[in-house]
């Protein structure tokens, strides 16, 4: 039985820049500038699925489409459970075995089955949780201006502000010497030391255009990848900030990324294959260091339905996904055999995939 249980949606009456950005405010923006009608307008905000990829036959939850799944890659829901709030960002501990769930000024420990261990509350002031990272027994908590740090007990052990009041935070990366913070606003990464001292601007030789809330980061070692949304490309930095490359083309098939900015976020596993989650048409991809693609694992219908993406960690040998307030996790049924489908088809011997 899916975990997922999509309520029925309303017409946003008051609806944040955050939010709406998030369901499909960039493509609004650019729709208007495009001179595309109102009609079409809204189907590419509650519709996308329909809109721009044809997908005629989705059955409707709500205002979210949601397609039949075609996809055979021996991924399985294997388990899951619900968290007590709406999660705002959500981070895994291998080691505790414990998943770290931000709300809108709390944060919640809960063991895979769902038990709930530790809750503890954020200063108001800060605003809400964009991102969370854990790094040696640590909670790195972003907030829009500032990164607050805590321990396992909810004490806060360290906290800066950002460089700029103008600041509008989006993802962290926290690599052994270093923290990488993105920036929706100033379109550009910010990297700090531990200690918070910052030490330059990273800026993306391509330019990093950012419609919306989609600027994820991610690292594997010392380097960190970063989404270039806008531009629908993954890029590779190394742990002092230089541009190593990147990947990423733009299209609707698999292997591509499509809409206003994708992917929305990044996640490995642990030989260092990247996951990436897109929003509007919902799918969990997995490529090569190199950006080579190998498959897609999940589709939107596989993790239950809708327009906005699906947050991604790995666990184990288990993919974790969450939106709202659904954590699931999927685990590879196939035992280390081809299964019909993508991911069954690949011959790489994936630690996720073998168990």
């Amino acid at each position: 039985m899916r975990l997922y249980i999509m309520e029925k949606e309303k017409k946003p009456q008051n609806t944040s820049r955050r939010k709406f950005l998030q369901v499909g405010g960039s493509v609004a923006v650019g729709a208007v500038i495009a001179g595309v009608a109102g009609n079409k307008l809204w189907k590419m905000v509650t519709n996308p699925g329909e809109l721009f990829y044809g997908e005629k036959n989705s059955r409707k939850t709500g205002n979210a489409a949601v397609r039949a799944s075609a996809l055979q890659t021996g991924w399985r829901q294997t388990g899951g459970f619900m968290t007590a709030d709406v999660m705002t960002a959500f981070d895994v501990d291998e080691a505790r075995q414990l998943i770290i769930a931000a709300s809108e000024g709390a944060v919640s420990l809960y063991t895979p089955d769902g038990t709930r261990t530790f809750h503890f509350s954020l200063p108001a002031e800060r605003g809400t949780v964009r991102d969370v990272a854990v790094n040696d027994g640590k909670i790195y908590l972003l907030h829009p201006t500032c990164i607050g740090v805590y321990d396992f007990t909810g004490k806060e052990v360290q906290m800066w502000k950002s460089c700029s009041d103008a600041a509008d935070h989006c993802g962290i990366a926290v690599t052994r010497n270093a923290v990488f913070v993105t920036d929706a606003s100033a379109k550009n990464i910010c990297l700090y030391r531990h200690d918070g001292s910052m030490v330059r601007f990273i800026d993306s030789p391509k330019g990093f255009v950012v419609p919306s809330y989609s600027f994820a980061i991610a690292h594997f070692g010392d380097d960190v990848y970063c989404s270039n949304p806008g531009r629908h490309l993954v890029e590779h930095y190394s742990s002092e900030g230089e541009y190593v490359g990147s990947f990423g083309k733009t299209g609707i098939e698999e292997g591509a990324f499509c809409g206003c900015c994708n992917p929305v976020h990044i996640a490995f596993t642990p030989t260092g294959d990247l996951l990436t989650s897109e929003k509007g048409r919902p799918r969990i991809s997995c490529y090569a260091p190199d950006g080579t693609f190998r498959s897609t694992l999940l589709d939107a219908a596989a993790m239950g339905g809708g327009n906005e993406a699906y947050d991604i960690k790995v666990i184990g040998s288990r993919l974790a996904v969450a939106k709202g307030r659904n954590v699931a996790f999927f685990q590879y049924e196939g035992n280390g055999k081809a299964v019909a489908g993508l991911c069954g088809s690949c011959t790489v011997p994936c630690p996720i995939k073998l168990g």
